[in-house]
């Protein structure tokens, strides 16, 4: 089993990208928005797994995913495979919340410069 949340993460914020309609950002606030969208996933990897994994396999995920090392989550996962499911909906959810937060902040911001 291989998991690849670097992708999910690319395809996330290219979604984000294209439903809100901010393409025309600047490359520093793509830049910005995918950091946001990493950020926030991998917070949410790190509580939906903390109740089922020792303290010490948290850690190796928090570490890796906070420098973008997905090979322990992988290794993680591959070892404990009925969290995936769980996982991967949770992160679906987290995504669709996090989507209507930056929607709205758009419209917030089209909103003062009227």
């Amino acid at each position: 089993m291989y998991y690849d949340l670097e992708q999910k993460i690319e395809d996330y914020s290219e979604e984000l990208f294209n439903d809100l309609g901010v393409a025309t950002l600047t490359e520093d606030d793509k830049a910005d928005l995918y950091a946001r969208v990493q950020e926030h996933l991998h917070k949410v990897i790190v509580e939906i797994l903390r109740p089922f994994l020792p303290a010490g396999e948290i850690a190796k995920i928090k570490q890796s995913v906070d420098q973008e090392d997905y090979h322990a989550l992988d290794q993680v996962l591959s070892a404990h495979p009925q969290y995936k499911d769980t996982m991967e909906a949770k992160i679906d959810e987290e995504f669709e919340k996090l989507k209507l937060t930056i929607a709205e902040e758009q419209r917030n911001a089209g909103a003062t410069l009227v």
